[in-house]
């Protein structure tokens, strides 16, 4: 009887070990669900609020003082700034990407822009956040009247996202300012000769912002219909730690969501 008695302790105990590893295993599932969830909905919310950026009217370039701006590298700013004057660019300011009554999202992008004395280009310096590496951009940009765009930006991050055809970016590992100069002037020089059109020369201020409000409203109709395969294989590039496809599936089902209730 006795030994009876212990076996039955025995097997109590094992069966209460089964039902917790059970109710563990099952907590773990969940927890890895909500872990999922929230992954699909932090990363969905992050990339509709840049689409949500996207709006001719949602934001204007406000001029500010650099020194608000506690997180830039104004070192690095203010030597990539002396060194365009000395290529010919002219400061045209600071500025920050500011949020309107139409927009859904706030926080402050700070640009630095400055214009080539012929106005052929722009540059543009700024930062942009990954995780907890600072990328350190600097963009040209020539507009051609009537299209297309051409971007040249030293920028690995930037070069994985989608561009519409009428915006011809290119990434460049230039390993200095003027070798990345000098492949833009090439691009657009070769792009002249071959289609004749003129340049839209932006020489102010006022002119800048013309050429951001068609470049805003060309981004916003691109991403306003970019397809579900386009949006995943950007996610993937993106988010490369994010190993499920499924997940990358469910975070543009979330996307296209969010996008067509603001519609």
């Amino acid at each position: 009887m006795e030994y009876l008695s212990e076996t039955f302790k025995v097997i109590l105990v094992l069966l209460f070990t089964g039902v917790l590893m059970i109710v563990f295993f099952q907590l773990f599932k969940l927890y890895q669900s909500y872990r999922e969830k929230k992954i699909i909905e932090r990363v969905a919310q992050l990339m509709y609020t840049s689409y949500s950026m996207i709006h001719e009217d949602g934001f204007v370039l406000e001029p500010v003082d650099a020194t608000r701006f506690k997180t830039i590298d104004l070192k690095f700013v203010n030597s990539v700034s002396a060194n365009l004057t000395q290529l010919n660019f002219f400061l045209a300011g600071d500025f920050n990407l500011a949020k309107t009554d139409n927009s859904k999202v706030n926080f402050p992008v700070f640009y630095r822009l400055l214009f080539h004395t012929s106005g052929t280009m722009s540059a543009s310096i700024y930062h942009s956040k990954s995780n907890a590496a600072l990328h350190k951009v600097v963009e040209f940009t020539t507009e051609f009247r009537g299209g297309p765009m051409f971007i040249t930006s030293n920028s690995t991050l930037i070069a994985k996202l989608n561009y519409p055809e009428a915006i011809l970016f290119e990434y460049q590992n230039a390993h200095t300012l003027p070798d990345l100069l000098n492949h833009h002037r090439n691009r657009i020089e070769q792009f002249k000769a071959a289609s004749a059109k003129e340049i839209e020369k932006i020489h102010t201020e006022e002119d800048y912002k013309k050429h951001y409000r068609r470049k805003t409203l060309i981004e916003k109709q691109f991403r306003g219909n970019m397809l579900k395969e386009d949006m995943v294989d950007e996610l993937r590039r993106l988010f490369f730690k994010i190993k499920k496809e499924q997940v990358l599936q469910k975070i543009a089902d979330r996307i296209i969501e969010l996008r067509s209730v603001s519609k």
